[in-house]
């Protein structure tokens, strides 16, 4: 039997005890005998609500997300990653190559790769990668970075270039980058005989400055410069 309203909705109800209803605007709902509800809309999503309360979304690209009564949603996108988010907002997204990424509900991500890596991201950036044979590099917002390996040793590189290492043994060796470009360029400027040695040059093209203190004195200095010849 089907009867039809002033506004052109139908409402077609079957035997079985199935009612479909189609909509002016293409939209058809089809409820079953056992009470689900299916939704064609017309732009293609369909929505499954099955009486115990969960839900099943389907949208025309072929993403499902399936909702349960308790809140939790899975969904399932076509390249096969799945994102189940949790009632109380962690979601946890395992993509296709095996990496699981987990988010809290106060932002933190913990990423684990498949090799085992773990990073994890903080809420005010700070970022902490642990590796398989045991290093660990912190990245603070800021941009300093500190690696720790397995066998002691840190080094910590600040934003500006510097890079302190310290061994096993608490030696300390600091390379400021700073002060080896004004060491090098002062050099250059100040000593004929660098031009003087060098009497086919035609460009300077490089100055590479290491100037290194170790436990807070100067070790070496030394100055590389790499030419280019004139052609005979």
């Amino acid at each position: 039997m089907t009867v039809t309203d002033p506004d052109g909705t139908t409402t077609t109800t079957y035997p079985d005890g199935t009612v479909v209803v189609t909509k002016p605007d293409g939209e058809v709902i089809t409820t079953g005998p056992d009470g689900t509800e299916t939704t064609e809309e017309v732009d293609g999503t369909v929505i499954v609500a099955q009486p115990d309360g969960t839900t099943t979304v389907t949208e025309p690209d072929g993403t499902e997300t399936v909702t349960t009564p308790d809140g939790t949603s899975t969904e399932t996108q076509p390249d096969g990653s799945v994102v189940v988010t949790e009632p109380d907002g962690t979601s946890t997204e395992t993509q296709p190559d095996g990496t699981v990424v987990v988010t809290e509900p106060d932002g933190t991500s913990t990423e684990t790769q498949p090799d085992g890596t773990e990073i994890v991201t903080t809420p005010d950036g700070t970022k902490t990668e642990t590796h398989p044979g045991g290093t660990v590099i912190v990245t603070q917002p800021s941009g300093t970075t500190t690696e720790t390996r397995p066998d002691g040793t840190t080094i910590v590189t600040e934003p500006d270039g510097t890079v302190t290492t310290t061994d096993p043994e608490g030696n300390v060796t600091v390379e400021r980058q700073a002060d080896l470009v004004a060491y090098s360029a002062s050099v250059v400027a100040a000593s004929p005989a660098v031009r003087r040695s060098t009497p086919t040059v035609d460009a300077l093209v490089l100055v590479t400055p290491s100037n290194v203190y170790r436990n807070g004195y100067a070790v070496m200095q030394s100055l590389t410069v790499i030419t280019a010849q004139r052609r005979l």
